[in-house]
């Protein structure tokens, strides 16, 4: 009898490390996927985005796109794409930790990169894409953005680095390639 005494009196505080375990898990997780990968240089990925454009007809030249990502505010990583998914204008959900995810009064797919910065991206898309999968390895293009919740990236251009590659640009690209990008 005085065991189980002695266990519901620690019940409370057990039961409060479990939650905080969960949440420490949630928040900290992306860090299990930061040092999966070699950081790439934006040289690299223009190399890729070089080779993979001249194989599928892609809208952007690689020139155009060096252009860009030398701008102030452009930004070019790498990593895998988490939790993809395609947003009709007005759609989303509010979210401090997916801001890309937030609500916007144009249709885009939204996604998480992670690798060693972990930040949401979003690229404006007249209808979903035939596949992007997640989980595949991604390289993208595009300015660094600021909504309600933080940070985000407004993607300009996206690589699908899967079999076979696969390059996105958004639905309307603007005439002079600068950051921040107009809305569609």
């Amino acid at each position: 009898m005085q065991k189980h005494s002695a266990f519901n009196r620690w019940r409370p505080a057990l039961l409060g490390l479990v939650f905080a375990g969960i949440g420490l898990g949630v928040t900290l997780g992306n860090l299990f996927f930061q040092g999966q990968y070699a950081e790439k240089t934006t040289q690299q990925l223009l190399r890729e985005y070089e080779e993979i454009s001249s194989q599928v007809q892609a809208v952007l030249t690689t020139q155009d796109l060096r252009n860009f990502v030398e701008e102030d505010g452009a930004i070019a990583i790498d990593g895998q794409a988490l939790f993809t998914t395609f947003l009709p204008a007005g759609a989303g959900f509010r979210s401090v930790y997916a801001t890309a995810f937030d609500e916007q009064s144009f249709s885009r797919l939204a996604f998480y990169v992670t690798g060693s910065q972990g930040i949401g991206g979003s690229i404006p898309l007249d209808s979903p894409p035939e596949t992007f999968p997640g989980f595949e390895d991604i390289a993208v293009f595009g300015c660094l953005a600021e909504w309600r919740y933080g940070d985000y990236v407004d993607v300009l251009a996206v690589v699908l680095e899967a079999e076979p590659a696969t390059v996105y640009v958004r639905s309307s690209v603007p005439e002079h390639l600068t950051c921040p990008l107009p809305p569609p």
